[in-house]
């Protein structure tokens, strides 16, 4: 996939994904939804596009494994630095490049939860005056703590919403 990088979502468009739910305990729910949806699916079924440039059930599994890693080293720098700088990542560059080919499904979610394991241990550590701790992100500006933690809440609905539409 030669194409440019993606840009951003919206921030409303994850808030509206939330549904007046609170961020933090959907954080923490994130990761049993996406197993109870992946329940019985086979590797095959899970391998297979909707349509041609559509991430398959298996590359969105590998981007929520991927963009957790990315936030909770991004909650890292935030919290234990003063406004540091925060790189953008292009999310189609990761899943076409870190092998996703090359595991099972079931790995990508085990992957997911203990990344989500640890972006949640950070967050339990540090002071609640730390979420409005800011970093400055190379697309979207200034972003708190706060802010991160309901953007990657909406973020995981949208992923479910998607990966259900894909196995219908």
């Amino acid at each position: 996939m030669n194409r440019e990088p993606a840009t951003p979502v919206p921030l409303d468009r994850y808030a509206a994904a939330l549904e007046g739910r609170e961020p933090l305990s959907a954080l923490e729910k994130g990761p049993k939804r996406v197993k109870k949806l992946l329940k019985g699916v086979s590797e095959k079924v899970l391998r297979k596009r909707p349509a041609p440039g559509k991430w398959s059930v298996k590359e969105i599994l590998a981007h929520l494994a991927d963009g957790e890693v990315i936030l909770s080293s991004r909650l890292r720098f935030i919290a234990g630095m003063d406004r540091p700088p925060i790189p953008g990542y292009d999310q189609d560059a990761f899943v076409a490049r870190l092998g996703v080919g090359k595991v099972k499904a079931r790995h990508l979610l085990e992957q997911f939860e203990l990344a989500r394991e640890l972006t949640l241990a950070i967050l339990e550590r540090i002071d609640a005056a730390d979420y409005e701790r800011v970093g400055l992100h190379s697309e979207r500006g200034e972003v708190t703590i706060r802010g991160m933690v309901e953007m990657y809440a909406g973020h995981d609905r949208i992923h479910e919403q998607q990966i259900t539409r894909t196995l219908v």
